[in-house]
């Protein structure tokens, strides 16, 4: 995931800096020398790393450094997130049903085309937005899922 984000940023005009954090241990010395570094934080839904004390930890600690913080879920925006961009997983399993149906009806799995979600949420966190001092513009915020107050 990370090196296709990488391009897409690039197009963009953005750097991602990507750090790989291997365990909790390592979590706050890694997420303060990334807050030196950069003007917000990215994360990607990792087992090993978003546990409940280290998500609060990056929750409470991107929170006093005014740092957005886009988490992985809509449960991470309601907890304290800016924002987040989650799957639609009605959507996702059409989709994979869709597949499923091709190869019942004899194509060969390597004939189908890889695909991706083609429907994605926006959520975001109105009183985080406002702790930090970010202004989420009004088009965004009309297409919004869920905005947590």
């Amino acid at each position: 995931m990370i090196p296709q984000a990488k391009v897409i940023a690039a197009e963009l005009k953005l750097e991602l800096i990507a750090i790989e954090v291997s365990n909790e241990k390592e979590l706050p010395q890694k997420l303060d020398s990334l807050a030196k570094q950069v003007q917000g934080i990215w994360s990607v839904a990792d087992h090993n790393l978003f546990k409940p004390k280290s998500t609060r930890y990056i929750l409470i600690n991107t929170l006093r450094k005014r740092m957005p913080f886009m988490g992985f879920s809509k449960y991470v925006v309601e907890s304290g997130a800016l924002f987040a961009l989650d799957f639609d997983y009605k959507a996702v399993g059409r989709q994979a049903g869709y597949i499923v149906n091709q190869v019942i009806a004899g194509k060969s799995p390597a004939r189908i085309e890889v695909t991706t979600a083609d429907v994605i949420w926006f959520h975001y966190n109105e009183k985080t937005a406002e702790r930090i001092k970010i202004v989420i513009p009004e088009e965004l915020a009309a297409i919004a899922k869920e905005v947590y107050r």
